[in-house]
């Protein structure tokens, strides 16, 4: 080389007519580059730092929020077991009042959010806003008391066991969705039981098992599923049409037919096109034969605490197989991505 690094930058800038493809003839060791290159490098550095700062606050948070969740449902956990226990009569049913508004709001800003607007008129929010208004308005009323009754421990109180759901201290979806279907059915054992609603059971003398109560009872607690299930078919297969069945937009039907592929194919008994109207029948069969076991515990505690101790157990194992799958499943596939690179590495 003719010239020390800086006066030959120093002689490229000074010759203002220096052809142009002489400087990009230069070596690529030339002072210019080597800067160039470092500044790229160092650009690419801090621009990595960045992500990884960036990553690591989006974890952080997520770590939180875990954590928060975590301690908020293991708190209405513990409340709702301990009312239920230490004051089922009084504070259990206002414990109720207060947390179903708390969950409702969470539903509606969840669901809004994920396009699941039409789980807000699945037949278990109906329960609970009936159940809500009984518990508010007070109405000492035979007729009400056992809608009250049939369709908490009935229908909301399978869907637990029907649905899988879980008892889930880190999943905060999971959590409400097994508080709204568990929770009545806690309610309906307290209101037959140990409240003072069950005066009213007690002091009117046609509460009898037989074939004349078993008619009202069911009278009571058809007359507004029937209301329910016109109005849910309307909305779906007709006036939503394009939003439920040929939309995107998340309903109960779908949620069913990808949770079981044994449903799926049950829904097909009238055509692909017509597994509204088969969801729809089934829906009614699960309705009628769930009401029938809710008027057997009407009469029976012992089976009655033994259908809430099903309950509570199955709740309690899927909450352990879904931590499971969440925690296990990743591990799994990591130490699996090891074995493959060792294998392939020979």
């Amino acid at each position: 080389m003719l010239f020390p690094p800086v006066t030959l930058g120093l002689t490229l800038a000074g010759q203002k007519s220096f052809p142009l493809q002489s400087v990009e003839s230069t070596p690529k060791s030339t002072p210019e580059t080597k800067d160039s290159k470092e500044t790229i490098v160092t650009a690419l550095y801090h621009k990595q730092l960045l992500a990884e700062l960036t990553l690591n606050r989006k974890v952080s948070f997520s770590l939180l929020r875990l954590q928060l969740v975590f301690v908020l449902v293991a708190l209405i956990a513990l409340t709702t077991a301990t009312l239920f226990f230490l004051s089922p009569a009084n504070l259990f049913p206002k414990w109720y009042i207060a947390t179903v508004i708390l969950m409702l709001l969470f539903r509606i800003t969840d669901y809004t959010q994920k396009k699941e607007h039409f789980f807000l008129i699945d037949f278990c929010y109906t329960v609970g806003l009936q159940i809500l208004f009984f518990l508010i308005w007070r109405f000492h009323s035979v007729h009400l008391a056992t809608r009250t009754f049939g369709l908490g421990a009935g229908v909301l109180g399978w869907s637990t066991v029907l649905f899988s759901n879980g008892l889930t201290l880190h999943r905060l979806d999971e959590a409400c969705s097994l508080w709204i279907h568990t929770v009545p059915s806690l309610l309906a054992y307290t209101l037959r039981w140990t409240n003072e609603v069950s005066v009213i059971y007690h002091k009117n003398t046609s509460f009898v098992f037989g074939s004349e109560h078993i008619l009202q009872y069911y009278v009571a607690c058809y007359a507004p599923y029937v209301v329910w299930a016109t109005g849910y078919y309307l909305a779906i297969a007709k006036a939503f049409k394009n939003l439920t069945i040929d939309g995107d937009y998340m309903t109960l039907i779908k949620f069913v037919i990808r949770k079981s592929p044994k449903i799926s194919r049950l829904l097909n008994i009238f055509g692909p096109k017509r597994q509204t109207e088969a969801f729809m029948l089934y829906h009614g069969v699960f309705f009628t034969v769930a009401t029938f076991v809710s008027y057997i515990c009407f009469f029976n505690r012992p089976l009655h605490s033994a259908f809430l101790a099903v309950q509570v157990l199955s709740a309690v194992f899927h909450g352990g197989k879904m931590l499971a799958d969440d925690i296990g499943r990743p591990y799994l596939a990591q130490v699996d991505r090891i074995n493959s690179m060792l294998i392939s590495l020979g």
